[in-house]
């Protein structure tokens, strides 16, 4: 897209001559800046859709002309130059002929290229009657519209640099996920259709629909309704959760093991001190048992001492596992919500 017509002066504002200062045309070097916007701006609308307006388009009448042809005469001329900057002409020469010469001030001045007095020599090197010229300078007439323009296109800048950035990494984005395991659709999709065609060939869709309909039934219950439920009591019933071990049998077990081996200490060490005998039975002490069972085991004839004492250490296991149990019990207890509310959320995948 472009907007404007570019002048062709650029690179000619400096000069340096052989053995001289270098030289700078103060005219030039506006022309010049001037056209640097214009590049920028056509660039800009170049870069991005070409239907929005940049900002202070008011300033360029040749933008206004392009986005709003309407308010424009299209045979009527209209100035190249920004709304801030503006042509000073100087008449140099003899202004007897002025009038004569007024088309040619006019040309230059449409023209809009800087120009310098023209001088006519006579053949010889001497200078002949000076002819009126005229001479357009441009000058910055509003700094401030000026360096508001500026501020806004590098904003501008800015905005589009990062909007082709977004451009180009949406090209270098990978495939989308289902284009990437186009396979898996390309075998799953032909074997669930035959799979689906065996059905309800066979047992008809009657049956496929039951089938599913208990399926969707067993994943409601298990991932729903009772998940739920114990949520539910948990947390508004004073039932709670139901513990897999019975505290009353290990209760039992537990008192039963301490008479019996308070009975085997009254028959095997009779000697021992009561409290002695006491701490032994309520801690559920047995290394006396095992030692003794070690030693009676070597003689065939304290059988009855050792199925005796073998009958308590299997008690003092079931209380172990009675323990265990009830150890596991109060752990999913602790657990019990986080580990419903667990089965109610769906698994996902995650990747960095």
């Amino acid at each position: 897209m472009r907007i404007f017509n570019h002048s062709r002066v650029i690179g000619t504002n400096i000069s340096n001559s052989r053995g001289g200062q270098i030289v700078v045309d103060q005219n030039a070097l506006v022309y010049w800046s001037i056209d640097a916007f214009r590049v920028i701006r056509d660039q800009l609308y170049r870069s991005g859709s070409g239907v929005d307006e940049l900002p202070f388009v008011h300033h360029w009448p040749r933008e206004v002309h392009h986005f709003r042809p309407r308010g424009f005469d299209h045979e009527v001329f209209f100035s190249d130059l920004p709304t801030w900057a503006t042509e000073d002409v100087h008449l140099i020469g003899d202004f007897s002929h002025a009038a004569a010469d007024e088309s040619q001030i006019s040309s230059s001045i449409y023209h809009q290229t800087p120009s310098r007095p023209k001088i006519s020599s006579s053949p010889d090197g001497l200078d002949n009657e000076r002819k009126p010229s005229a001479q357009v300078s441009i000058i910055v007439s509003d700094l401030p519209s000026l360096t508001n323009e500026v501020s806004s296109l590098l904003t501008s800048i800015e905005v589009t640099l990062e909007e082709q950035r977004k451009r180009r990494l949406d090209r270098l984005k990978p495939p989308s996920r289902l284009r990437r395991n186009w396979w898996v659709v390309a075998i799953g999709v032909p074997a669930a259709s035959y799979l689906m065609y065996k059905l309800t060939k066979r047992h008809g869709w009657f049956y496929l629909m039951k089938t599913l309909g208990t399926k969707v039934s067993d994943i409601f219950r298990d991932h729903v309704s009772e998940p739920l439920h114990s949520i539910y009591q948990e947390l508004f019933s004073h039932a709670g959760r139901l513990d897999v071990a019975d505290r009353k049998a290990r209760i039992g077990a537990i008192e039963s093991l301490k008479k019996m081996i308070r009975s085997w200490l009254d028959e095997s060490f009779p000697k021992m001190p009561l409290e002695e005998k006491i701490r032994l039975s309520e801690t559920m002490d047995i290394s006396l048992i095992e030692q003794s069972k070690e030693e009676s085991i070597k003689h065939i004839l304290e059988l009855n001492s050792v199925v005796r004492m073998s009958l308590i250490e299997m008690q003092f296991i079931k209380k172990e596992l009675f323990n265990a149990l009830v150890a596991m019990d109060e752990l999913m207890g602790s657990n019990e919500i986080n580990m419903r509310i667990a089965a109610m959320t769906p698994a996902g995948e995650t990747r960095n």
